[in-house]
């Protein structure tokens, strides 16, 4: 019998991405594929895109060239999926014509298909078809550690002017309850303690009458969860129940992601997101008088077309009301294909660049305040790795995803909960020493 090609999976993007190779090595792996890390000694690399930012479809193209011209010179096998195989095939198959493979998310079940035909010769280009067969995958959470995602829907229903993601993942489906229960039970028999629902808006989850704060509740009271995350939230979305379920389940963590994107109503209607800042602040409200210790990550866009200075300062006092504990921050940039692409981009970049800074460098000060009052407390932690500056300490994180870096008493391992009392805060990470072992 002749040996198996290797394949490798290099993914862009998001933790959605991250959920999908893993479902796409473990399909391979079923059809005795040997998967490998290293991409520049494999027979067979595929990419997972991401198109949602301009930046990161243009690390993709790059890749693409580069794995071009190796081909030139042995055999390999070059597919793409994810994103850009949706928004942007018309560009792939113009600017890239050599390529084996163009695969959508809808297609993982017949990756392993594709892969053979391509290995005798037969690409697989225009099989972008639509197939919506759910498939559960025994060997996909073999390798993720500590933490493994779970998909509970794909695609979106909302149209945000900046977005590319309707258009890349399609409209919401919300999968079956008991097919996500599966991939629990398959993440916990591998080791895995924490569980993070995702989904493009999961607060829009609904299959039949099973709405998201039932299908939370029903996963937080299965055995072995220490951890329970869900990403991402919309908060036009946002409902009691979901606050008194989150409650109600202390494995659930108290750091909620809450995208708000600007402080500014009049950028909140232009950019269509569905809400006002004041409708955000209830909610935040809501949460912290339930629950008094939960906190908050967001994502913010500066520069948004048309967003003044008197915008710009609203979103600037939203980050200093809510106290934010991490901030996913970017400039605003024209994405092909959105609404916004209509909208006259006048914010110049050097202004762009202003705003980001006074942002960021307010946010850094702000964490590393919080971090140096940590000192002397102790954490939770969920051990997650070994730590990358000093391979004889470990890594984890705290409930609100605080990286901590701390020495190993011997008894301490990889997926190990423990508590770590702090000894120093720092700008990114904290640095503790072991307390117990759970």
């Amino acid at each position: 019998m002749l040996k198996k090609q290797t394949v490798s999976v290099v993914t862009f993007g998001c933790q959605m991405n991250e959920y999908d190779s893993s479902k796409i090595k473990g399909i391979l792996k079923n059809h005795n594929f040997p998967i490998i890390e290293d991409y520049k000694k494999a027979d067979v690399i595929l990419i997972n895109t991401c198109a949602v930012r301009e930046k990161s479809e243009h690390k993709v193209f790059s890749l693409i060239g580069r794995l071009l011209l190796i081909k030139k010179k042995r055999n390999l096998v070059i597919g793409v999926g994810g994103c850009s195989a949706e928004v942007s095939k018309d560009y792939l198959l113009k600017h890239f014509p050599a390529l084996d493979i163009i695969f959508t998310p809808e297609n993982y079940p017949k990756i392993a298909q594709f892969v053979e035909n391509a290995l005798k010769g037969q690409r697989s280009i225009h099989e972008i078809i639509e197939d919506n067969e759910e498939v559960v995958v025994e060997s996909m959470f073999e390798e993720c550690g500590a933490s493994a995602c779970i998909s509970i829907m794909k695609g979106c229903d909302n149209n945000c002017a900046y977005c590319i993601v309707p258009q890349a993942r399609g409209a919401e489906i919300s999968r079956r309850p008991e097919t996500i229960f599966k991939e629990i039970e398959l993440a916990l028999k591998s080791g895995v303690k924490e569980i993070i629902l995702l989904g493009q808006n999961v607060n829009s989850y609904q299959f039949k009458d099973i709405t998201f704060p039932q299908l939370l509740d029903e996963v937080a009271k299965i055995d072995g969860i220490k951890r329970l995350r869900f990403v991402t939230s919309h908060p036009k979305d946002v409902s009691d129940e979901l606050i008194h379920v989150i409650k109600q389940n202390r494995n659930i963590c108290r750091n909620i992601h809450l995208p708000v994107q600007s402080g500014s109503d009049a950028t909140l209607k232009r950019m269509n997101r569905g809400y006002t800042y004041g409708h955000y602040r209830e909610i935040i409200s809501k949460f912290k008088a339930a629950i008094p210790e939960i906190t908050f990550s967001t994502d913010m866009i500066v520069g948004f077309p048309q967003e003044t200075e008197e915008d710009f300062e609203k979103t600037f006092q939203a980050v200093k009301d809510i106290n934010f504990e991490g901030i996913y921050l970017f400039k605003y940039s024209v994405r092909q294909g959105t609404d916004a692409e209509k909208m006259d981009d006048d914010v110049t970049p050097k202004e762009k660049q202003r705003r980001f800074d006074l942002i960021l460098n307010y946010q850094r000060e702000m964490v590393l305040k919080k971090n140096k009052s940590l000192e002397g407390k102790i954490v939770n932690v969920l051990v997650t790795d070994f730590s990358k500056k000093d391979k004889h300490k470990l890594c984890g994180r705290t409930e609100n995803s605080k990286a901590v870096n701390f020495n190993s008493n011997g008894e301490v391992n990889i997926n190990d909960v423990v508590d770590v009392r702090i000894l120093a805060g720092f700008p990114n990470s904290l640095e503790g020493e072991i307390v117990k072992n759970n």
